[in-house]
């Protein structure tokens, strides 16, 4: 009987204990509640951080993508820019082209102008000379013609007009050049002239 109860004793001595020492396991200080908040504190930032860094990445994927359409796109407009240069400078060496092509037919121009301005300048000689000539013949012929203020009047009238002459001897066609008080001028179709002494003159159409 007293083995029994000594047992017992034992026992429950030892749950005692047991009971005590898990207590003390699980018993946390005051002192560290501070720590534990601060621990949670920081676990709640790290998971802000997390959530934070996640985000970030989705913003860095989205305009990593959009970079690379932008830059692809940036890539078609090189290449269609560089085909616009192409053909700018395929053009600008056609003109370039056409440009010398025009400066040799310009210096040609010039020199058949020069060549005309030449030939201008002997016929105007000639021209001065015949004129010259006229003046000379005429005053050989007027003399002693006598005026007809008649002839000269009609004559004056077909300034510029083509004039049929009789005289004596032929009929004589040709725009009247000038009226003179004994003489008339005419020019014929091959731009000979005539110098008819109103005397000379038989009928005049």
């Amino acid at each position: 009987m007293g083995s029994v109860q000594t047992t017992l004793r034992v026992g429950a001595i030892r749950t005692r204990r047991i009971e005590a020492n898990t207590l003390r396991i699980i018993r946390v200080p005051q002192g560290n509640a501070l720590l534990l908040a601060q621990l949670r504190e920081l676990r709640r930032r790290v998971r802000k951080l997390q959530q934070a860094v996640r985000e970030l990445r989705l913003e860095v994927q989205h305009d990593r993508r959009h970079l690379e359409h932008q830059i692809h796109e940036l890539q078609e407009a090189v290449i269609g820019l560089q085909t616009q240069i192409s053909e700018l400078q395929a053009a600008t060496a056609s003109l370039q082209t056409q440009i010398n092509e025009l400066q040799t037919a310009v210096a040609s121009l010039q020199t058949q102008i020069n060549a005309l301005q030449t030939t201008v300048a002997v016929q105007q000689t000639q021209i001065n000379e015949l004129q010259a000539t006229t003046v000379s013949l005429q005053d050989q012929i007027t003399s002693g013609q006598p005026n007809n203020a008649t002839l000269q009047e009609l004559f004056t009238d077909k300034l510029g007009q083509v004039a049929t002459v009789t005289v004596s001897s032929a009929t004589l066609t040709g725009t009247v050049a000038a009226a003179g008080t004994n003489v008339v001028e005419l020019t014929e179709s091959n731009g000979d002239i005539l110098i008819i002494p109103y005397s000379s003159i038989t009928a005049v159409l």
